[in-house]
């Protein structure tokens, strides 16, 4: 028989799944909206190269949301705090995605485009966030 606290961890480590899972998908869908705002880039590059990226800025968003403790906030309470925490691991992310760029090995996109991407994401989650806090 599984106690309350038992209960309370699977509550926790599903929520935590599922707002990775959220993340995730919000970050696929700025990084798609942006391969449509950006054709001619893409087109120049090739889409291949694109979801590399988009793979490889997706490793260094969640990394920072993971070294920040993101996903062990409970959003429904959170507070200032928790909004400043997501901005300080998407915005040290970003930094990091664009010295990666400047790597001689790594496919590059342009600066704007990268930054259009993790400033999309980063509106879409903030406001996801505060749906949830209300719902």
């Amino acid at each position: 028989m599984k106690t309350e606290a038992d209960i309370q961890t699977e509550g926790r480590a599903y929520r935590r799944v599922s707002l990775v899972l959220y993340d995730a998908i919000l970050l696929v869908i700025a990084s798609l909206f942006m391969m449509l705002v950006y054709v001619k880039v893409v087109h120049r590059s090739s889409v291949k190269a694109s979801l590399i990226q988009m793979a490889i800025s997706a490793v260094f968003v969640f990394g920072c949301r993971h070294f920040l403790n993101i996903y062990k906030q409970v959003w429904r309470y959170g507070g200032s705090e928790a909004y400043i925490r997501l901005i300080a691991a998407d915005s040290v992310a970003t930094v990091l995605f664009a010295l990666f760029q400047l790597l001689p090995f790594s496919f590059r996109i342009p600066l704007s485009q990268a930054l259009f991407v993790a400033v999309i994401n980063l509106l879409i989650t903030l406001l996801i966030r505060h749906i949830y806090q209300f719902m």
